[in-house]
């Protein structure tokens, strides 16, 4: 049987519109409350050292801190940069009549922390790790760093892997001269 309909299936993702627009955000909020000590225990873990396998929590990333962070881009979001009012909202699943789209906001979670951890959580870092490595330049001493590997120039700041960021709206800086600290040469 080719039959598209749908009504036969486990999931339907058709919004409902009795639906409280919030249950999807406070079913996903409250399964994350429920498994807090796991989170801080097991993923909001840093590692001191590349080279091995101690983890310890994290001291730049709490638990608390980030289910208030969540629950703000859930709700909240913050302003496109557009005249319209569109926001950019952290995605929770979709409201639909089985009551189970937030299934979907859960995963959504996951891979948000997944990408969090390879990015920041794991080095405690808050900022875009500099990870491009050029060769130094000719004649240059890099000290008691290991010639073969290279240097992380300071100029990644502006962008790696040869991305301008000063070519990007979404990472420009305004105008004005409290801005022009944080400008690319």
């Amino acid at each position: 049987n080719n039959n598209n309909n749908n009504n036969n299936s486990k999931y339907n993702y058709q919004t409902c519109p009795n639906t409280n627009e919030n249950y999807n955000i406070n079913k996903v909020l409250n399964y994350l409350d429920e498994h807090k000590a796991n989170i801080q225990d097991r993923i909001l873990q840093s590692s001191s050292s590349r080279n091995t396998n101690d983890a310890e929590p994290s001291k730049e990333f709490l638990y608390d801190d980030f289910r208030e962070a969540l629950e703000w881009m859930a709700k909240e979001g913050v302003e496109k940069q557009s005249d319209n009012g569109d926001k950019f909202l952290f995605y929770m699943g979709p409201n639909n009549c089985n009551k189970d789209g937030w299934h979907i906001g859960l995963a959504n979670v996951a891979a948000f922390l997944a990408q969090s951890m390879t990015m920041s959580i794991h080095d405690d870092a808050c900022d875009e790790l500099n990870w491009e490595i050029i060769d130094a330049p000719p004649g240059v001493d890099l000290g008691n760093a290991d010639e073969s590997r290279g240097v992380y120039p300071v100029s990644n700041a502006c962008g790696m892997l040869g991305y301008d960021y000063q070519e990007s709206p979404e990472f420009t800086c305004g105008d004005s001269p409290e801005d022009a600290q944080f400008a690319c040469p």
